[in-house]
């Protein structure tokens, strides 16, 4: 009887180990991500931007709203990115400030296509004849 006391304090103890080690970090991570991925909301507020740091996955200019898409995350006009505010967003990149200075980051291969638009009124008039 005393062994299975000893070994359920072991166990216990061992549990009490896990539990402790999963809440022993201080900062929040993203939940919805694998667990070997560091999403540490810290992370961003102590890096500094550059150019070679800010990669930009795609950009979507319009009329009236433009947005950038940088590692997962959609960005607009004003928006912070590590220390740096977005001024500017257009097809074939972004205009960024921070206490630097004013710099540039481009998309690494920029083929900018337009929308095919068809005239459905023409093709509609051509199918009556």
């Amino acid at each position: 009887m005393y062994k299975i006391c000893k070994l359920t304090i072991v166990l216990i103890l061992g549990l009490f180990g896990l539990f402790l080690n999963a809440f022993a970090e201080n900062t929040l991570r993203d939940p919805t991500q694998p667990p070997f991925i560091n999403t540490l909301a810290t992370d961003a507020k102590t890096a500094t931007a550059t150019e070679n740091e800010i990669k930009i996955d795609a950009i979507f200019s319009g009329k009236k709203h433009s947005s950038v898409i940088i590692g997962n995350h959609t960005y607009t006009v004003g928006d912070k990115i590590l220390d740096a505010t977005i001024l500017t967003i257009d097809s074939h990149g972004i205009k960024l400030k921070d206490e630097d200075g004013e710099f540039e980051v481009t998309m690494p291969y920029s083929a900018v296509k337009s929308p095919i638009t068809t005239n459905k009124k023409k093709n509609h008039d051509e199918n009556k004849d």
